[in-house]
């Protein structure tokens, strides 16, 4: 901890380790506090990549319900991206309408091929054949990842919403993650002929959200 002054007023400030990550290693988050009033008044990464701070702050001022009245335009959310867009919700289903009845009704499921070849593989520990990779051309928006650990009979903390294919060999646990789409069984099975061809799938292991997740 260190003790600082910012805007004319005592601050202190503390630097935190960064949460843990399966992806790249995140920064650390420096907090700088008001020490009078225990206010965040500003916070950074520790790389110093990125960043917010108060300019001005007044601590003891007498606040009313007054101040918390706004007497000018309101504008929806709906309003808002019609004037972005230049379209509106009843634009939006007038064309879904027409496609409907002029096009194709109902869902449309096709097999669609993904780039999973790595763009970048973290390997924490080069002993045990663990590793995270990014999948998908670097140039262009991320496919997904893929995860090996060693065989374990816990739960693995990298559930997450997108769409996610488990498995167990002998002597390893995966995990393949898509951002758009879904692993289908046919798809499965040709992935993991490529990742480990003649080794059997032995089971799949229970994958759980890791902790602190707000999804």
């Amino acid at each position: 901890m260190t003790d600082l002054e910012v805007l004319g007023r005592p601050c202190w400030s503390v630097e935190l380790a960064p949460r843990p990550s399966i992806n790249m290693p995140e920064p650390t988050l420096v907090l700088v506090v008001d020490a009078e009033s225990g206010a965040v008044i500003a916070e950074h990464a520790g790389d110093g990549r990125s960043g917010a701070t108060y300019t001005d702050l007044e601590v003891g001022v007498r606040v009313t319900e007054a101040d918390f009245h706004w007497d000018g335009p309101v504008e929806t959310d709906e309003e808002s991206r019609a004037k972005k867009t230049g379209r509106t919700p009843s634009d939006d289903e007038r064309g879904l309408n027409w496609f409907r009845d002029t096009v194709a009704t109902g869902s449309i499921d096709i097999p669609v091929r993904f780039d999973l070849t790595p763009s970048w593989v973290e390997v924490p520990e080069k002993d045990t054949g663990e590793f995270v990779a990014s999948l998908g051309p670097p140039e262009r928006r991320r496919t997904g990842r893929l995860m090996r650990r060693r065989r374990s009979p816990e739960p693995w903390a990298v559930r997450s919403p997108q769409e996610q294919r488990a498995w167990s060999t002998p002597d390893f646990d995966w995990m393949c993650e898509v951002t758009v789409g879904r692993i289908d069984d046919v798809g499965l099975a040709t992935l993991q002929q490529r990742l480990h061809p003649g080794v059997p799938v032995t089971g799949a292991p229970e994958l759980v959200a890791p902790p602190e997740t707000s999804w």
